[in-house]
């Protein structure tokens, strides 16, 4: 995999935390900001088609084209992953959702455990 060089500006906070994760596995800082990275795409949809494209929930620009209602309220921060669930969610009329965190809630399904 070829490499292209970067540079990024770290609060002090940032850097202490990459510098304590780094320590703690043996990792060089750039490996685990990779590994972030990494971590952080899993959640975008392929480039290529896909699931999302032939169920029609998201176009191709990562769009959620479903007519879920997802709330925007100012004290939520819905993830890419956490919206398109929603939209799965609705086009499928599933009211019910396994999940573990209050933005299933917020957006009006039906939460379980």
């Amino acid at each position: 995999m070829a490499m292209m060089r970067t540079q990024i500006s770290l609060t002090e906070r940032q850097r202490r935390f990459l510098d304590r994760v780094a320590r703690r596995e043996g990792r060089s800082v750039a490996e685990v900001l990779r590994s972030f990275v990494d971590k952080e795409m899993s959640t975008l949809p392929p480039e290529d088609d896909s699931l999302f494209d032939i169920i029609g929930i998201v176009d191709s620009g990562g769009t959620i084209t479903s007519d879920a209602e997802v709330p925007q309220t100012s004290d939520q921060d819905f993830s890419f992953t956490d919206c398109t669930s929603f939209a799965l969610l609705s086009r499928l009329r599933i009211q019910e959702a396994f999940a573990f965190d209050h933005h299933f809630w917020a957006a009006g399904f039906v939460v379980v455990p």
